[in-house]
């Protein structure tokens, strides 16, 4: 059986081919052109599916909160305009013809990392993911924690500075204006003066510039103060954590540095791991759980 998977996110679209034993075979990815809207991003999920003639399921991870037995969007803010409502999963079927299978994005990022990943073998756990906003997942008693309304994961949106920065939601103050991969990369242009990518941030040329470190500096900050107030509510005391930023060993060091300062004394040796399929989680989770839904009747 092939199963091709795709995670739409903000900035990107990835997708791979894997098999049953969820080999991949092909990687690859194109500019989600979020701003131009969710049909926009469909179409053009549906032109690339297209293209995989031989393939027997398709598989889709996506920003936005989910119905994962419909496909639908139940919601999703103005970084994908006009996403809310989307009907993916029927829209893709009468498209390729395939049977496909729809969840949210931080969902299947913490399936991959259960199964796979450097959350297998834990009873209990945090998945969060850093890139154009911020996500999240409870995996907790060998299940994901789904939440009333199937709106769980959406981290990014606690409050962490009342009346501050304008989210993405239309809100103000959420953490993922202040510790997104996208809030890192605008603070430092407003620094450098010019267009930056979170990869050339921690390039010798422009960590080594000290306003740009301490901008770093500040939004691991965010990161932690977000996550130590996820363990004050939880007392959760191992996370997962993904997005290409994380592969980042300064990011991940300072990250696991600072919550533990923070919360070991009340709350034991808290336990930060990089996510272990990177950019890539979200396209794994999704083909497991189509696997799982088409093949057992599972999710």
């Amino acid at each position: 059986m092939k199963i091709l998977a795709f995670d739409i996110g903000g900035t990107a679209v990835k997708y791979a081919v894997t098999d049953e034993s969820f080999d991949i075979t092909h990687t690859d990815e194109f500019p989600s052109d979020a701003a131009l809207g969710g049909a926009h991003i469909i179409s053009a999920v549906c032109r690339k599916a297209a293209e995989f003639k031989d393939v027997d399921l398709i598989a889709v991870s996506t920003a936005g909160q989910v119905d994962p037995e419909t496909g639908v969007i139940i919601y999703a803010n103005e970084n994908i305009p006009g996403y809310t409502g989307f009907e993916v999963k029927k829209t893709l079927e009468e498209y390729t013809g395939k049977r496909t299978y729809v969840e949210n994005d931080a969902v299947c990022a913490l399936i991959a990392e259960a199964v796979f990943g450097a959350g297998r073998g834990q009873e209990k756990f945090l998945c969060l993911t850093y890139g154009t906003g911020v996500g999240g997942c409870l995996f907790c008693d060998g299940e994901v924690y789904r939440g009333n309304a199937l709106n769980t994961g959406e981290i990014g949106h606690i409050i962490t500075h009342f009346g501050g920065l304008r989210c993405g939601c239309g809100g103000h103050g959420c953490y993922e204006a202040y510790a997104s991969c996208t809030a890192l990369v605008k603070s430092c242009e407003d620094i450098l003066g010019r267009e930056i990518n979170a990869r050339k941030i921690f390039s010798p040329e422009s960590f080594g510039i000290p306003a740009v470190k301490e901008k770093v500096d500040l939004w691991i900050d965010e990161i932690v103060f977000g996550i130590a107030g996820l363990i004050q509510v939880m007392n959760v005391n191992y996370f997962v954590l993904g997005g290409g930023v994380m592969n980042e060993d300064y990011v991940q060091d300072e990250v696991r540095n600072r919550v533990n300062a923070a919360c070991r004394e009340k709350f034991g040796e808290i336990t930060v791991k990089r996510a272990a399929f990177s950019n890539f989680a979200g396209v794994c989770g999704a083909a497991y759980s189509a696997y799982k839904k088409y093949t057992e009747g599972k999710e």
